[in-house]
């Protein structure tokens, strides 16, 4: 997580802490997301047309593919995702 290029997303988000970190000139990163509320927020990042295999999730089962057009997050869950953009 502290490989790579950092860009934080939504950064005027209050309930949750949303960044990407590139590796490989920008084709490969990984996400990650911290909701840090008691409700559920949907985080839209409809200008990445990838799906991310999560690494680790309080919520969600390790293997499973995301679509990062829209993530899902349960109150307080932590999502972390890797992935390719070819």
């Amino acid at each position: 997580l502290q490989l790579g290029s950092y860009h934080p997303i939504h950064t005027t988000a209050s309930d949750y802490l949303a960044y990407l970190r590139w590796l490989r000139d920008e084709r490969d990163g990984c996400i990650v997301v911290l909701n840090f509320s008691r409700r559920s927020h949907l985080v839209r990042l409809p200008e990445i047309a990838a799906e991310a295999e999560c690494l680790f999730s309080t919520h969600k089962k390790t293997g499973i593919f995301q679509t990062l057009a829209e993530i899902p997050l349960a109150p307080f869950e932590v999502f972390i995702g890797k992935f390719s953009e070819n």
